[in-house]
């Protein structure tokens, strides 16, 4: 990467990174390395709360669903009625 950066003083950063057959998007990682590392991500307003991940784990681990595929547990919720997440939630 310190090549590609002494490159970039003389031919700017895309030319020097096409001729290293560097991507820019890890050149640009290499020289600001603490600008991802700090930051936070949020929740998703739409996350399921503690206690509702707690009743789906509790549903998938139940006798009945033991041996299902979540696709499977979500049909047969649905068929009685009940509706906890999206399937891919369960995974």
């Amino acid at each position: 990467m310190s090549m590609t950066d002494s490159l970039a003083k003389n031919v700017g950063i895309k030319p020097a990174c096409d001729a290293l057959v560097v991507s820019r998007a890890g050149f640009y990682r290499w020289k600001n390395p603490d600008e991802k590392k700090n930051s936070i991500r949020p929740v998703s307003p739409l996350a399921l709360s503690p206690c509702e991940q707690q009743q789906v784990l509790d549903t998938l681990h139940d006798e009945r669903f033991a041996d299902k595929a979540p696709q499977e547990v979500y049909a047969s919720l649905l068929d009685d009625g009940s509706y906890l997440c999206s399937v891919r939630t369960m995974y």
